[in-house]
């Protein structure tokens, strides 16, 4: 194959994968005609001024609310906060002696019990 028909060909391809991806990104970009209708229909059908005005006043004094409860729970929980390290803070208590055990023996005999007998050494024998 010569290179001036290779370059042809590279050339002729080259543009009819540019034209396809050009054609796929319109249609990609382009708006639906469903899209183009529901559009139509709201602007055909514009939403009265006053109930606007009171879906907005509603919606500021719901989030007014909710950003004062939010608020509050905040405030709380910092003064949670602040008695948890003051109690930190405070020095501890002297820890108290604990009381030394009582053994309690359980005959009458008021004596410890006898300690096992530890086995023999043994002793390696001479030599």
């Amino acid at each position: 194959m010569k290179p001036r028909s290779a370059l042809i060909i590279a050339a002729v391809l080259t543009t009819f994968v540019l034209v396809l991806v050009g054609a796929v990104i319109n249609r990609l970009i382009e708006p639906s005609p469903a899209a183009l209708a529901a559009a139509a229909d709201l602007s055909a059908s514009p939403v009265p001024l006053d109930d606007l005005q009171a879906t907005t006043t509603a919606r500021e004094e719901l989030y007014q609310q909710q950003l004062a409860e939010a608020n509050a729970r905040i405030e709380q929980a910092n003064q949670e906060l602040t008695q948890a390290y003051d109690e930190l803070a405070q020095p501890a208590p002297p820890a108290l002696a604990a009381p030394a055990p009582v053994v309690v023996f359980p005959d009458d005999s008021q004596s410890p019990p006898a300690q096992p007998e530890s086995p023999p050494a043994v002793v390696p024998a001479a030599p």
